[in-house]
């Protein structure tokens, strides 16, 4: 979910996708999810096979993954403008680029998951059921409103999940935590 408020701010303040249909909206929600959910789904086979080679290291990376997806969530709502905003979301191309940018870090929560031995359809169906809705919401209320302090407020939100779950397994994982 943290990770979907990413695609929210992108999709709220992109001013291409106001004028959109519902089969627009269809399509882009649904290239974004399918998208997300099969980089996160290869993220984890990649990550079967890095915890394989590192065995003893892989919940370390693991929360180190998380915390610097969250950390780059935070880092970014401080940003006075969203690239996300100026992208043609109406374009195929564009959609589908965009869908692969928001991948790369569905792609890399996917290694980090693999760690906690989830079961792989789950992920798969979990992610792509959320960013779907995310993205039909976004899109809709971005028709209404374009407020970019609401979008920054998610990323930040969606950042702070994210780095406060990498630290609560960090002091978990050292037994500060029972």
């Amino acid at each position: 979910m943290a990770l979907a408020a990413d695609a929210f701010a992108g999709l709220y303040l992109n001013g291409f996708t106001k004028d959109s249909k519902v089969q627009d909206i269809l399509i882009i929600s649904a290239a974004i999810s399918i998208v997300n959910a099969v980089m996160a789904t290869i993220g984890m086979l990649m990550g079967d096979q890095i915890n394989t080679l590192l065995e003893e290291f892989s919940t370390g990376l693991a929360i180190g993954v998380f915390f610097l997806l969250g950390a780059k969530l935070v880092i970014k709502s401080f940003k006075p403008k969203f690239q996300e905003m100026t992208w043609e979301l109406h374009k195929p191309r564009i959609i589908v680029g965009y869908a692969f940018a928001l991948g790369i870090s569905s792609f890399l929560a996917g290694i980090a998951i693999s760690t906690f031995d989830m079961n792989i359809l789950t992920v798969l169906w979990t992610f792509m059921i959320v960013f779907f809705v995310v993205s039909v919401i976004a899109i809709l209320t971005g028709k209404i409103s374009k407020k970019f302090f609401l979008a920054a407020r998610l990323e930040i939100a969606g950042g702070l999940i994210l780095t406060g779950g990498a630290i609560y397994f960090l002091i978990k994982t050292f037994g500060i935590i029972q």
